[in-house]
């Protein structure tokens, strides 16, 4: 999982859009990213972190049910 990790940040950004996961990954964080800068105060990095995995719930969920 590291090592995996370490090649997708050591890639360049179109061939992360061009993989399914790390697109969708990069999909949240801008979403979240997005959201964070419409507020008064700066979000701290553990609000982030949440609102990051529960972007990528959401979209594993509606992936799951898809499937079927």
């Amino acid at each position: 999982m590291a090592q995996t990790r370490r090649q997708l940040l050591a890639s360049r950004t179109f061939d992360a859009l061009v993989t399914p996961g790390a697109a969708q990954l990069w999909a949240c964080l801008t979403a979240v990213l997005a959201e964070s800068t419409g507020s008064d105060e700066p979000a701290s990095v553990a609000t982030l972190g949440s609102a990051l995995v529960h972007k990528c719930s959401a979209v594993a969920a509606t992936l799951f049910t898809s499937a079927f």
